[in-house]
């Protein structure tokens, strides 16, 4: 089963049953420990304590039997009898063993205690900081390194699904503070019901129709909340809260240390319906708080810390702290919060509240926000109200501090990081047209252009640190990841050559650019010549071929000795359906950029298998194998030059393409060997037919047999040479 499908499987497994539990009143866990690991207990066994009507949930016994129900195959029961699933397929898995099974032991408990320590250690018994841990999206779990910024790392562990929840505060906050109403009384009431996932069903249904209602501020708000994956119910507390605060102060510059103070002060604990999540909400919105206070280097961090502390801690914070005490705490921090915004305020956007030294967790919260254009779902697809979705979320520039530049380089950056997870082609071309959007457009010179550089990144390359902007960065992640496939073209696109025109054109385009000034110190690559493409193709075309032929090399001999073949005959073989392949699929496309790069792909396969062939020629004999090599290699010699010539009169190079092949010389090295063999055949069948002439006596026996014996055996000789001669021909 596909990864990122178990982790959702099992997520919707955790909030049903936590929904199950809280709004069943009758069921109370007999446990003094309110954090129940969800994973480690038996649905089943909870949904028979429901049904008891007011049993008690024995926390122990239900994770005892879910211990003992993973021990043998899932059931599901039918009318037909009970089924159960098998991990392999029950008809290549071949006929039941003959012997007998083995003993079963008598004393199991070891095996069971040892499962029951491991559930307690992986459940509630772990501590606090597990309990209040959320399983990340999938979408967290398909990030891979190649695609990596390098920006600043986050101290405070924030996920993906902390930075999208953010996200969708900060968007809510300047929506609000736009002018924009993000919740009103006269707003119809909600089912209790989520319409959440029926919701996105009726959008895929109406797919290329358009609601009259989509120009609903309602309802395009309620389209961003679905694709940020937040509940009905909280997201209608945060819209009352921030719509509230925006009343309150409605020409304040806001931030998101505002934003979060707000939330912490308006958003109690009675308006969650489980304690532990209320919890994983306050210690988000102090991971947040902390992250930007100590990206500005506040003097006082470890008194902050305490009172940050006090916000995550679920006893402290609910329990033993009185409202007024709250409050204080939620005072102390907007103070300094205040300051440190009036301080770090940045200058160089008009009306932007950015905090300067905390750009590493405002563009991650950008990049969430961006990636909401994407259906959830079909993730390769863009939501059919992309246009009015981006539109919001340009409504944050003032609060994330992001300019136009930025913000068209991160978009091409989300689309290209999609077609990478999900390998659409629209993606593709959707983040090649932002690519050249960004080189293309000049955007306005001044101050937001000059804060687009400020902004670093920071990557290693050859062991060395550098720094980058952000759109160097994007531009730099984005060629690292197409250069390494390309270099091996022939596996990472063998199956869809669709995408290869694409990306070479992507990744010259932003290869060409991938120049970087910073602190006077000046990285270059290595295509910063006039001719740079050309150059760039080549070397992929060398690279590629390499990688190619060294997979070939490394299964020929075993291949030989399966078949019982010659490795020069067989790598013969296989060098040709290489050149096939490359000829006919590559070639085409990389010839726009470079019109030779046909004929030096077939130069640098006759090179490589000359190389080879060249050992075998000097000590050759005439033999089965000999024949059978220098067929094939005359055959592959024939094909490139052939090709090669195809190549020079389609694309104009010139009939020069001849004089780069150093021939094998096959006629010439095959002709005296030929010759030394027929005249030893000849020899030999003179020699035999003049030995049987004077021992045999060659007089007809009868009418019906006119000739001598031997004759037949001349014939033989005879038939012999004329079969060798023909594979030779």
């Amino acid at each position: 089963m596909n990864s990122s499908l178990l982790h959702r499987i099992r997520n919707d497994r955790r909030k049903l049953l936590d929904f199950i539990l809280s709004s069943s009143s009758g069921v109370k866990a007999a446990s003094d420990d309110n954090i129940i690991d969800f994973d480690a207990i038996s649905a089943d066994y909870v949904l028979q304590c429901i049904q008891s009507a007011g049993g008690e949930l024995d926390i122990s016994k239900a994770t005892s039997k879910q211990i003992n129900a993973s021990m043998f195959p899932t059931m599901m029961q039918s009318p037909s009898g009970d089924t159960f699933f098998l991990l392999s397929e029950p008809d290549s898995a071949g006929s039941p063993p003959r012997r007998a099974p083995p003993a079963v032991e008598a004393n199991n408990n070891g095996h069971r205690d040892r499962l029951n320590s491991e559930a307690s250690v992986s459940g509630h018994a772990f501590g606090d900081n597990h309990s209040y841990a959320v399983p990340s999206s999938s979408k967290s779990t398909k990030k891979t390194d190649a695609l990596s910024l390098g920006l600043p790392a986050l101290r405070t562990g924030l996920s993906d699904d902390d930075l999208r929840e953010s996200a969708y505060e900060v968007l809510l906050s300047s929506v609000a503070f736009s002018g924009i109403a993000i919740n009103s009384l006269e707003n119809p009431k909600k089912d209790k019901g989520s319409r959440f996932l029926s919701g996105l069903k009726n959008r895929r249904d109406k797919k290329h129709t358009r609601s009259h209602s989509v120009g609903n501020q309602f309802e395009q708000i309620d389209t961003i909340r679905a694709q940020m994956q937040v509940s009905e119910a909280m997201d209608e507390r945060i819209r009352q809260t921030l719509m509230q605060f925006s009343i309150r102060k409605p020409h304040v510059q806001v931030d998101i240390p505002q934003i979060a103070i707000e939330l912490l002060s308006g958003i109690q604990q009675n308006d969650f319906l489980i304690e532990r999540s209320y919890t994983h909400w306050r210690k988000r919105q102090a991971n947040v708080l902390e992250e930007l206070f100590s990206s500005v280097n506040y003097p006082e961090m470890q008194e902050l810390g305490i009172l940050l502390d006090k916000i995550r801690n679920p006893e402290e914070w609910n329990i033993i702290m009185t409202p007024a005490e709250r409050a204080e705490v939620l005072l102390a921090i907007r103070q300094v919060a205040s300051s440190l915004s009036s301080m770090g305020r940045s200058s160089n956007i008009q009306g932007s509240s950015y905090w300067n030294a905390g750009y590493h967790l405002n563009i991650r919260l950008y990049e969430r926000l961006l990636f909401g254009v994407f259906d959830i779902l079909d993730e390769g697809q863009l939501i059919e109200e992309h246009a009015d979705y981006l539109k919001l979320v340009k409504l944050t520039w003032g609060t994330l501090g992001i300019t136009q530049k930025m913000h068209d380089a991160l978009y091409g950056w989300v689309l290209f990081q999609q077609f990478v997870e999900t390998k659409e082609m629209p993606l593709l071309d959707q983040a090649n047209l932002q690519v050249q959007k960004v080189l293309s457009t000049n955007y306005k010179e001044g101050n937001e252009e000059q804060f687009t550089y400020t902004i670093m990144c920071t990557n290693t390359e050859n062991g060395t640190e550098i720094k980058l902007s952000l759109v160097q960065a994007i531009f730099r992640s984005i060629n690292l990841w197409c250069d390494t496939r390309l270099q091996d073209y022939h596996l990472h696109f063998s199956e869809k050559p669709v995408f290869f025109r694409r990306l070479v054109s992507m990744d010259l385009v932003v290869g060409r650019h991938n120049t970087a000034t910073f602190n006077e110190v000046k990285v270059k690559s290595s295509d910063a010549s006039a001719d740079a493409a050309a150059v760039r193709v080549r070397f992929y075309v060398k690279r590629s071929l390499e990688a190619a032929l060294q997979r070939v090399e490394d299964t020929i001999n075993l291949i030989s000795k399966m078949e019982g073949k010659h490795p020069l005959a067989l790598l013969a073989s296989e060098l040709r359906k290489i050149a096939e392949r490359e000829l006919s699929v590559f070639s085409p496309v990389l010839c726009q950029w470079r019109p030779d790069a046909g004929i030096f792909a077939s130069v640098h396969l006759h090179q490589y298998y000359g190389e080879r062939l060249k050992p075998f020629l000097d000590d050759i004999s005439f033999s089965e194998d000999a024949i059978s090599v220098l067929s094939a290699a005359h055959l592959l010699e024939h094909y490139l030059i052939r090709a090669s010539n195809s190549i020079d009169e389609e694309n104009g190079v010139g009939l020069l393409s001849i004089q780069e092949f150093d021939f094998y010389q096959i006629h010439k090295i095959s002709r005296p060997i030929i010759l030394d063999w027929l005249i030893s055949q000849n020899d030999r069948i003179l020699e035999w037919t003049g030995r049987a002439f004077h021992l045999e006596v060659w007089e007809p026996l009868s009418n019906q047999q006119k000739q001598a014996p031997s004759v037949v055996e001349v014939f033989r000789i005879v038939e012999e040479v004329c079969r060798i001669m023909k594979k030779l021909h």
